[in-house]
């Protein structure tokens, strides 16, 4: 008989790479601490966590975990969010790339 597998978590994940113009850097990092400080409120945001890329491929690495499916939805519309996608098409020399991970 084969064993049951564990059950699968709710969590969900989000990972966004972001190659930030030069020139626009400070104008994004501003967006992305509002987003953070509104984040920080959300009641199923779990983590929220910025990182700089080391590596030079891009020039920031966000993540982001929820407690399910409906945070990572109520986040997304968040005023917050929306304000930082909108300055993407300033700041970003490229789109961003995200990815939605499940946590095991």
């Amino acid at each position: 008989m084969a064993a049951t597998p564990p059950p699968r978590s709710a969590t969900i994940a989000k990972m966004v790479f972001l190659a930030v113009h030069d020139d626009r850097r400070d104008e994004l990092l501003t967006l992305l601490e509002a987003t953070r400080r509104s984040s920080a409120e959300e009641p199923g945001t779990l983590q929220w966590e910025l990182h700089d890329d080391l590596d030079g491929a891009w020039s920031f690495a966000l993540y982001e975990a929820f407690a399910d499916d409906e945070a990572v939805a109520a986040h997304d519309r968040s005023t917050a969010v929306e304000a930082l996608l909108a300055g993407f098409a300033q700041c970003l020399s490229s789109p961003p790339v995200a990815h939605l991970l499940r946590v095991r």
